[in-house]
């Protein structure tokens, strides 16, 4: 299994700034598909509501370790593509 570390996304995302990830589809899309409101994936993630809106409507990134942490607990296998 392939471990990814925070110096390899951050030199990523130093070489692509405007590159969206695909993290807030893919986190809208299990949301739907589970049933879950912004403060079900808050409290499953341990942060605020208004920070899973901020995530979902692109107004920020999340931490690594909150990347990390919405891969394991909403069960989204964690990618970037292109590198």
């Amino acid at each position: 299994m392939r471990i990814i570390t925070k110096e390899p996304l951050q030199s990523y995302a130093e070489k692509h700034p405007d590159c969206k990830t695909a993290l807030q589809e893919c986190l809208k899309e299990r949301m739907f598909e589970q049933g879950l409101s912004q403060k079900d994936v808050a409290k499953i993630l341990g942060t605020s509501q208004s920070r899973i809106s901020d995530l979902i409507s692109g107004k920020c990134n999340p931490t690594f370790e909150l990347a990390q942490s919405i891969c394991r607990n909403l069960d989204i296998a964690p990618a970037i593509e292109g590198v």
